[in-house]
């Protein structure tokens, strides 16, 4: 949407925060886990909209001759992004294994 910098930005916090998050729900015990990780869904789903809220805002001010593309087209960045996640926990669990932090 014409800004690259932010973009850059979100994509590191998010891969941070998705590496923190694994760590996390790595370690604690599974009952709980599954309350946080709903949490950290809720979270998110408030917060990634308010990211783009403005600049998707001035986009569409400036394209308003564009109508809305199928949104099933972005179905296979939700599969990259889950396989992504995926990888990042199966490091963060190698890594706590190497370091001897086992989960509970």
């Amino acid at each position: 949407m014409g800004n690259p910098e932010k973009a850059k930005k979100v994509i590191w916090i998010t891969l941070l925060t998705a590496t923190v998050a694994a760590t996390v729900l790595i370690v604690i015990p599974d009952a709980l886990g599954r309350l946080v990780g709903l949490g950290m869904e809720v979270v998110w789903y408030i917060v990634f909209p308010k990211i783009q809220d403005q600049e998707f805002g001035q986009w569409q001010a400036t394209h308003n001759d564009v109508a809305p593309s199928n949104g099933w087209k972005a179905l296979g960045w939700g599969f990259l992004g889950l396989a992504l996640f995926f990888v990042i926990i199966v490091v963060m669990e190698m890594l706590l294994s190497a370091m001897g932090i086992a989960p509970l």
